[in-house]
């Protein structure tokens, strides 16, 4: 392909973490920015280093394959449920965007607007899914500044151990009813998102 080196991170699709970048590639390119992160302190220390390398050695393609799988009866299954306008799909799970997630909860609470804002809603819908049925969302464990979008990308065995896409699609719609139903108590919001104060 005529790289010097390729650089990607220890948990993308198929691989378990650490979050941690990983950078392979012939000697003298790999061994120079070596040197320069280990300058900046940017290297990776031994425990995230050693993470990263079973990461890489535990890597079974058939995992992968399950996820895109998964990913993709939840899309199928959603798709029926909120229609296909509002699913976007990718090769890993659907999204569905924070615009079309609003409007959805104010449908459900008969309010024509609100100072609650998507970003807050689709939040509150994540948080809700974890606490209620251990479900991560991109949105609740992602990246700051990352999308405020709700995707839906189960890791290997994820869809299954949440009871399936007809078990996920009911948690997600008790989700939206809960945040329709709260969407203009300022306190429930403040506690969802951020704990109860101490």
């Amino acid at each position: 392909m005529g790289a010097d080196f390729a650089i990607t991170n220890a948990d993308k699709a198929g691989l378990s973490g650490p979050r941690a970048g990983i950078l392979c590639g012939a000697t003298d390119p790999v061994l120079a920015t070596l040197a320069k992160a280990s300058e900046l302190g940017q290297e990776a220390r031994a425990p995230i280093a050693a993470g990263a390398m079973r990461s890489l050695q535990a890597f079974d393609p058939e995992d992968l394959r399950t996820e895109a799988r998964d990913g993709s009866s939840i899309a199928d299954a959603l798709s029926e449920a909120w229609g296909a306008e509002a699913v976007h799909r990718s090769d890993l799970g659907p999204m569905l965007d924070e615009q079309d997630v609003m409007a959805r909860v104010l449908k459900q609470s008969n309010c024509i607007g609100t100072k609650t804002v998507p970003a807050e809603v689709t939040a509150a819908i994540g948080m809700i899914l974890l606490r209620d049925h251990g479900v991560l969302t991109v949105n609740t464990h992602g990246a700051p500044g990352g999308r405020v979008s709700l995707r839906l990308k189960p890791t290997a065995g994820a869809l299954a151990a949440v009871g399936g896409t007809g078990a996920l699609i009911s948690a997600l719609d008790d989700a939206v009813s809960e945040v329709a139903r709260r969407l203009e108590d300022d306190a429930w919001f403040n506690a969802t998102l951020f704990g109860e104060p101490a």
